[in-house]
């Protein structure tokens, strides 16, 4: 039994609403004759009937349509909106996972609603924040804030207002009340397999958010270490010029060295002043270095040490003995 003032369950065989105090129905209430009651002065005052629910409030209904998830929950609010009228309320599901929750209770043309609000909503504001003069940050941060306001704020209504057309259709197909209900159950209700899908999509999105840019980054260390191959090799040709002639050549092919298979990673090599050998490099269409291959000579050698040492390049896109500046022999 519900209180027909304020929707809250009553426990059975209670005459009175334990939160509002309104008269509920019953044997007992029945019993009990509240339209007079005797005053302090001997005068009898009449008794202001509480608000009920609109003749159309089926909580049967409704029940059977909103399913065991959170029933009681709904059908207070839903007998308030009856009583009252539509208002604001708070719903927390609609505020973090407002498209999951509308899958889970199976609004459909809302689901696409709420898909396309971003589009009028932007339009709108940002249009309106044009014409006053408004920061383009404000507006972005405007139009997020009513595209996440506004569900948890209207949420119980638009699930109100579903129910209820539901009722009435199901009411206007077929008069047998079994069927109705059975309808509306069929109609209505929550679907467990919205909860796996939010489970399942929030797993994929964590993966996806370690992964890819870790397949981006070992992608771009990959082709990076072509280059370093390449200018590996350089550097190996230029030492031995430098063992044999003990100095160094004026260039690359000078030393010897042809880049017979040509890598499209290397855009350029070229051998500059104190025999740095410099390897151009594009990664990817917005990342561009170089490595510079650096020669060292120890006192009382003849044999050159080169270091790796990128440049304009990220040290996570670059291979490991250019970060860490090994010596190359």
């Amino acid at each position: 039994m519900f209180c027909k003032r304020c929707g809250s369950p009553g426990s059975e065989g209670a005459v009175f609403c334990s939160k509002c105090g309104a008269q509920l129905g019953g044997a007992r209430a029945a019993a009990i004759d509240l339209s007079s009651r005797p005053m302090a002065s001997g005068t009898v005052a009449k008794h202001k009937p509480a608000p009920s629910v609109a003749p159309d409030f089926d909580e049967e209904a409704l029940g059977a349509f909103i399913g065991p998830g959170k029933r009681d929950w709904y059908l207070k609010r839903f007998a308030q909106r009856s009583r009252d009228g539509a208002s604001l309320g708070w719903h927390w599901p609609a505020l973090f996972v407002a498209l999951y929750w509308l899958i889970y209770r199976r609004m459909w043309l809302y689901c696409l609603l709420y898909i396309l609000m971003p589009f009028p909503v932007g339009f709108a504001l940002g249009f309106v924040g044009t014409m006053v003069g408004l920061k383009m940050s404000l507006i972005q941060v405007l139009i997020v804030a009513v595209i996440w306001i506004t569900p948890p704020l209207l949420a119980t209504n638009l699930y109100w207002w579903h129910a209820q057309k539901q009722v009435r259709k199901v009411k206007a197909r077929t008069e047998d009340r079994y069927e109705q209900l059975a309808m509306l159950s069929n109609r209505g209700g929550t679907r467990a397999w919205v909860m796996w899908l939010v489970l399942v999509v929030t797993g994929v999105g964590l993966l996806a958010a370690v992964m890819i840019p870790a397949y981006h980054d070992y992608t771009l260390r990959s082709k990076a270490r072509q280059a370093y191959a390449v200018g590996r090799v350089a550097a190996f040709q230029v030492n031995a010029y430098y063992e044999t002639n003990r100095q160094m050549p004026a260039s690359l092919q000078e030393a010897g060295f042809v880049n017979s298979v040509p890598i499209p990673v290397v855009t350029g090599l070229s051998l500059g002043p104190r025999g740095v050998i410099e390897v151009n490099m594009k990664l990817a269409e917005r990342v561009r270095g170089r490595l510079l291959f650096e020669p060292q000579l120890r006192a009382g050698s003849t044999v050159l040490e080169w270091t790796c040492r990128p440049v304009q390049l990220e040290l996570r896109h670059v291979p490991k003995e250019c970060r860490e500046g090994v010596v190359i022999h």
